[in-house]
């Protein structure tokens, strides 16, 4: 029961990391293109 457990654990924590992974490089594009245009329209 215990292995069982701990490999499902395991199984969303892989989960988690490969959004996470994908979710940084996104959320930092998306930073730099709201800072982008609140550049653009101060200007």
């Amino acid at each position: 029961m215990k292995n069982n457990k701990t490999e499902e654990r395991e199984s969303i924590r892989e989960k988690v990391a490969r959004k996470t992974s994908w979710l940084t490089p996104a959320a930092l594009i998306l930073l730099v293109v709201a800072f982008a245009v609140s550049l653009f329209k101060s200007h």
